[in-house]
């Protein structure tokens, strides 16, 4: 078991790549792009707290993420009746993920729907991670999806901090059983800087 300091706060990251990547999509390509080539950029203001809104005081010393995993479709994406590939999806930029020190876990699609099964994925990673070992104070699932409001009630009654990804869309039952938010209009603010695009240009 790793020692505790009072000061640190230890955290879990689940990232629902295809969730928060085609919401970003339908705002503004530009900061797609960026969030998908880009993550250390984005990461480093979720570590520092700079992207997390809440209502009331967080643990947020000092934040350090033990575990981080990114979800996502492995299976090239195609678009319009030519079939031109996404380059900007999971296929093609998971490698940047790995890069940021980020574990993946690939999540195909199940049904002809093309739901994967990333959400399930999640919520049972953290089902084993609110038991694992190492007490993590915080949980940030990044992800809208309003199915892991169970999952949010479990984390409270674990006495664990939490932290969504929430747009215009969310449900306000999702966000009222978060301690905190990344809001997606802050998000895209922070990948526009132009400190986003560096890791991009020197590709």
């Amino acid at each position: 078991m790793l020692p505790r300091h009072a000061d640190v706060c230890l955290s879990a990251l689940f990232i629902d790549f295809d969730n928060i990547y085609l919401s970003l999509k339908n705002r503004d390509e530009e900061a797609a792009s960026r969030f998908a080539r880009n993550p250390v950029f984005w990461l480093s203001m979720i570590v520092s707290g700079e992207l997390i809104r809440s209502d009331a005081p967080l643990m947020t010393s000092r934040r350090k993420i033990l575990v981080a995993r990114c979800y996502g479709n492995p299976i090239p994406r195609r678009s319009g009746r030519e079939g031109v590939g996404d380059p900007s999806c999971f296929a093609y930029v998971r490698h940047n993920f790995m890069r940021a020190g980020m574990e993946i876990v690939d999540c195909p699609h199940l049904t002809s729907q093309f739901k994967n099964s990333s959400d399930i994925r999640i919520a049972c990673d953290v089902r084993d991670y609110i038991d694992h070992q190492t007490r993590f104070d915080e949980f940030i699932i990044l992800s809208g999806d309003a199915d892991f409001t169970p999952v949010l009630l479990s984390l409270r009654s674990h006495a664990r901090q939490t932290v969504i990804y929430a747009n215009d869309y969310t449900s306000p039952y999702y966000k009222a059983f978060s301690d905190a938010r990344i809001q997606e209009d802050d998000l895209i603010r922070c990948l526009l800087q132009p400190e986003a695009a560096i890791a991009e240009d020197q590709k």
